[in-house]
C-alpha cells in the first residue's frame, strides 16, 4: 500500500487544478489592501501570489488527506497565508515553495483559520520544519 506522502513527491504541480482565476484576482486585492497595514513580525513578507501544493498532516506530521493546490500570499521566511475555495480543516500543512526563494517543502503549523468573503477559505501558517 503507497502512503499519500509517497504519492504527493512523485506528482507535479501541473498535474492539479489551477485555482480558478476569480480566486486569483480577489487574492491578489486582498494583498493589496492589506500591503496598506503596516508589516507586523520580524519578518518581511512579499505581498505576491504563488501557487503552492499543500498536503494536509495530522498532529504527527502524516498525510491525512490528498495534495491539492491552494494560493500562497504574505509570504515571509516565518510563514505564509494560504487562500483556497474548500475549507482546510488540518493542524499541519505541508506546503511546496519551490516558486519563492525558500525553494523547499515546508512543514507549517496553522494559527488561524477563516472564512474570507462567501467562497475562499484563508489559513494562516507558521513554518515549523522543512519537509523530509
Amino acid at each position: 500500500m503507497t502512503r499519500a506522502s509517497e504519492k504527493t513527491e512523485s506528482v507535479s504541480l501541473e498535474e492539479f487544478r489551477t485555482p480558478p482565476s476569480d480566486m486569483v484576482e480577489f487574492v491578489k486585492n486582498l494583498i493589496r489592501d492589506e500591503a496598506r497595514v503596516s508589516q507586523r513580525g520580524e519578518f518581511a513578507r512579499h505581498p505576491l501570489v504563488y501557487e503552492a501544493m499543500t498536503v494536509p498532516l495530522d498532529e504527527q506530521l502524516q498525510p491525512v488527506g490528498h495534495p491539492f493546490k491552494t494560493l500562497a500570499c504574505n509570504v515571509s521566511l516565518a510563514g505564509a497565508s494560504l487562500v483556497h475555495n474548500e475549507p482546510i480543516h488540518a493542524s499541519f500543512l505541508r506546503v511546496s515553495l519551490d516558486v519563492v526563494n525558500l525553494g523547499t517543502t515546508m512543514v507549517a503549523k496553522v494559527r488561524r483559520y477563516r472564512q474570507i468573503e462567501q467562497q475562499y477559505f484563508e489559513v494562516d501558517c507558521e513554518f515549523v520544519s522543512r519537509a523530509a
